[in-house]
């Protein structure tokens, strides 16, 4: 008998966040027949669950749980030239980061195991963006405006250190503000005084809320747009008339 066994995703990098599905195959080149091979792949490193399924050729046969959840572990027969395709699906945690490493192994009744794995690079992406509103469109000149900055992450990876910016124009004499996230996610500073440079690390879907009280110089006049950016990319405007 000759086992043989490979793995594969057909890629070199994933997206934290995503489902991940590998191409397990066991085959024997015989000439014997391999009774009671076990075959297993354990969850990799940065995975949050998996199921798998299982297809046989050449007049091969799963002895042990043909499909399932979790780590795959089971056992086949395999006269000579059969083979056993098993479907891994892996569930990348959103937040895992660095290399994401897949084994497979199959053991022979008495034998040696043999181990074979895919590697694969991570490579997080977040779809990030900001919205503003003070729920008007004028302004009285020294009364305080109130803001709500909304910072969302659409995913489908975690946004880590996410840099929050807003310059406020000169026609707010003051500013305070604070922060807080949704569940899981966390914003760098809760509270604070003057313009926002903070960061906030956001879970697919989560999002950093900051309310921001401004007072309006009693001068004021015309329309004051502010700036907010987020992280590299994403700019908003918000033009109160006062």
């Amino acid at each position: 008998m000759s086992i043989n066994l490979s793995v594969d995703d057909g890629k070199t990098s994933v997206l934290p966040g995503t489902s991940d599905p590998y191409i397990i195959v066991v085959s024997n080149t015989g000439p014997s027949a391999v009774t009671g091979a076990f075959v297993s792949d354990a969850l990799p490193a940065g995975a949050t669950a998996a199921t798998w399924t299982s297809t046989i050729s050449g007049g091969a046969s799963v002895t042990g749980p043909a499909s399932g959840s979790g780590a795959l572990a089971t056992t086949v027969n395999l006269p000579a030239s059969a083979s056993v395709t098993f479907t891994f699906a892996t569930t990348i945690n959103p937040s895992a980061t660095g290399s994401f490493v897949n084994a497979a192994t199959v053991t022979p009744p008495g034998g040696i195991p043999f181990v074979t794995a895919d590697t694969d690079t991570l490579t997080p992406t977040a779809d990030l963006s900001v919205t503003i509103t003070d729920g008007r469109t004028t302004v009285v000149p020294g009364a305080s405006d109130t803001y709500t900055i909304v910072v969302s992450n659409a995913g489908p990876s975690t946004a880590v250190a996410g840099t929050v910016t807003d310059l406020f124009p000169a026609a707010f004499t003051s500013v305070s503000w604070t922060a807080v996230a949704s569940a899981g996610s966390s914003v760098a500073a809760a509270t604070g005084i003057g313009n926002i440079n903070t960061a906030v690390t956001l879970l697919p879907f989560g999002t950093a809320t900051y309310t921001v009280v401004a007072l309006v110089s009693p001068s004021a006049a015309g329309s004051r747009p502010t700036p907010r950016t987020l992280s590299h990319s994403v700019s908003r405007h918000h033009s109160s008339r006062f």
